[in-house]
């Protein structure tokens, strides 16, 4: 579950807007895997469509790691970028479906992750 709650509401000056978070189909899932030096590990979560989508990591400090989101069509939906091996990605899909969550080892050495799709 999402820390502040699965459903929001949020009184604006016209109305009310409502935020939904949701974790992915299935529930959250997460684990401890290990990225060789400047290689890449693709995880393929399926999230909900019309629902905040969040894939975060927590590396060893080793390297610097980074996050690239695709669609099942291969479009990129969002990336990080910069140095350090903590990252969140974030972004709302359109429609149910998978998505391919590609973690980026851009060290010269191995580095292992802890990582969590919500």
């Amino acid at each position: 579950m999402k820390s502040i709650a699965t459903l929001a509401s949020v009184v604006v000056l016209l109305g009310i807007t409502t935020f939904v978070v949701a974790d992915p189909v299935g529930g959250p899932s997460g684990g401890v895997i290990r990225v060789e030096a400047r290689g890449v590990n693709v995880h393929k979560v399926l999230y909900r469509g019309g629902e905040q989508a969040d894939f975060a990591i927590v590396g060893d400090g080793d390297t610097t790691l980074n996050i690239v989101v695709r669609d099942a069509n291969g479009n990129e939906i969002t990336r990080t970028s910069g140095p350090g091996d903590r990252c969140r990605a974030t972004w709302r899909p359109n429609q149910t479906g998978y998505f391919y969550i590609s973690v980026i080892n851009e060290g010269n050495v191995y580095n292992r992750y802890n990582y969590k799709a919500y």
